[in-house]
C-alpha cells in the first residue's frame, strides 16, 4: 500500500469550532486561529466572524498546536490537542489585553467533548494501534475495545455476522464489497498501513450509510517531517501451541507474516509519502488436508470405543460420523492405507482405524 499525501489528505476528517471572547465576555471578531500539525507541519487557519465564532473544517486527524492571535491581545496557545477520526472538537478562547507582546501557553489537557453530534461512537487511537498486542495482527480485533461491540471472534466484520450490517470506509472511500459477501472475504489491510479508526454503532449522520448495523471509519497512515520506517516478521507454529481440549492433541498450524513500512517528507511541511508492504503465508490445514479428517475420524471412533468399554455394539450415529470422516480422508488421499470403509466382522468398524487405536 502506497500513499502520497499533499497539504490536504483525503480522510475521515475532524473539525474544530469555538468562540473568542475577552475578559468581559464580549465577542472578538477578526481573531486568527491557526491549527498546526505537530508531525507533518501543515497549517489550517480560520478567522472569527462578527459573532466571535470560528470553524476549522476537514482537519486531518492528528496532534495539533492551536493558537489564537489578535493585535492588542495576548496570544493563546494550546499544545497537544489530539483530534481523532470523525471528532468534532469545541475549543473556546478567552483573550486578555496585552501591555507588551506576550503569549499565554496552556499545557493542561482538557477532554474534547463533542456537543454537535448525537451518534454513538468509539475510537481506537494511534497509540493503541501501535502498542496493543494482537494475535494475527488483525487490527479489526481492537474493535472489541469499543462500547457496543460484542463478539467472541473478529475476522473482517467486527461485532456483526452479515455484510449488510457492516460498512468499512477507508480515507472516505467505501471499501466493503457487497457483491460476493464474506464467503469470499472482505478486503484486508496491514496493521502497519492503518493509523486509527472510529466505529459508529448508532445514529449515523447523513454522510454515512449503506449499513444496517455499524460504520467503521478508518484512515491510512501518512508520512511526516521525520523519515521513519519499520521492518518486521511474526512467526507462529504449532510447536508452541497447547493441545486442543476437544481433539486432545496439538492441531497443525503455521503462519508467517513479514513486511515493512517507510514514510517521510518530500517537501517539508507540504508533501509527504508513506508506503507499506506485507506478505502473509498461512499453511492451510483443513478441508483439503486428509490428515485432519483421518485424525478426527480416529478420535470419534476411539471416544465411542472407550465409552462402550470395548463392547462390539457401537452406537450407530457416532459410527456413521466416523465413517464419513474416513471416507472423506480416503477421497482426498486415495493412495493412503485408509482407502475406504472396510468392515470388520468383530467390531463393525474400519479396520484401518481399528489398527490405529
Amino acid at each position: 500500500m502506497a500513499v502520497l499525501v499533499g497539504s490536504a489528505a483525503f480522510a475521515q476528517q475532524a473539525s474544530i469550532i469555538g468562540t473568542a471572547v475577552d475578559d468581559t465576555k464580549s465577542v472578538l471578531p477578526g481573531v486568527s486561529v491557526t491549527a498546526t500539525d505537530q508531525e507533518a507541519g501543515r497549517q489550517m487557519v480560520a478567522i472569527t466572524n462578527e459573532r466571535g465564532e470560528y470553524r476549522l473544517l476537514n482537519v486531518p486527524p492528528g496532534k495539533y498546536t492551536v493558537q489564537a492571535e489578535l493585535a492588542g491581545f495576548s496570544s493563546v496557545v494550546l499544545k497537544d490537542v489530539e483530534l481523532l477520526v470523525g471528532q468534532n472538537a469545541t475549543i473556546p478562547f478567552v483573550m486578555k489585553l496585552a501591555q507588551v507582546s506576550e503569549t499565554l501557553t496552556v499545557v493542561g489537557e482538557t477532554p474534547l467533548v463533542d456537543t454537535t453530534s448525537s451518534q454513538v461512537t468509539g475510537n481506537v487511537d494511534r497509540r493503541q494501534m501501535e502498542e496493543l498486542p494482537l494475535q494475527g495482527r488483525n487490527w479489526m480485533e481492537l474493535s472489541k475495545l469499543i462500547k457496543g461491540i460484542t463478539a467472541n471472534d473478529v475476522t473482517n466484520t467486527p461485532g456483526v455476522s452479515r455484510d449488510d450490517d457492516f460498512q468499512l470506509n477507508l480515507d472516505g472511500q467505501q471499501i466493503t464489497q457487497k457483491v460476493a459477501g464474506s464467503g469470499f472475504g472482505q478486503p484486508k489491510f496491514s496493521r502497519e498501513a492503518i493509523a486509527e479508526f472510529q466505529i459508529v454503532t448508532n445514529l449515523f449522520d447523513v454522510t454515512q450509510g449503506r449499513s444496517a448495523g455499524i460504520q467503521v471509519q478508518a484512515i491510512s497512515r501518512s508520512g511526516t517531517n521525520t523519515m521513519a520506517g519499520s521492518v518486521y516478521g511474526f512467526f507462529r507454529d504449532d510447536k508452541f501451541n497447547a493441545p486442543d481440549p476437544v481433539a486432545n492433541r496439538v492441531l497443525p498450524y503455521q503462519n508467517q507474516q513479514v513486511g515493512g513500512s517507510l514514510g517521510g517528507p518530500i517537501v517539508k511541511d507540504k508533501v509527504h509519502f508513506f508506503a507499506s508492504v506485507e506478505y502473509e503465508r498461512a499453511v492451510k490445514f483443513g478441508s483439503d488436508d486428509p490428515n485432519v479428517y483421518l485424525f478426527y475420524g480416529v478420535t470419534v471412533f476411539r471416544n465411542v470405543y472407550n465409552a462402550s468399554h470395548g463392547s462390539t455394539k457401537t452406537p450407530p450415529a457416532e459410527l456413521m460420523h466416523a465413517r464419513k470422516l474416513f471416507e472423506k480422508a480416503a477421497e482426498l488421499a486415495p493412495q493412503s492405507p485408509f482407502v475406504g470403509w472396510e468392515a470388520n466382522s468383530s467390531v463393525n468398524a474400519p479396520s484401518g482405524a481399528w489398527l490405529m487405536l
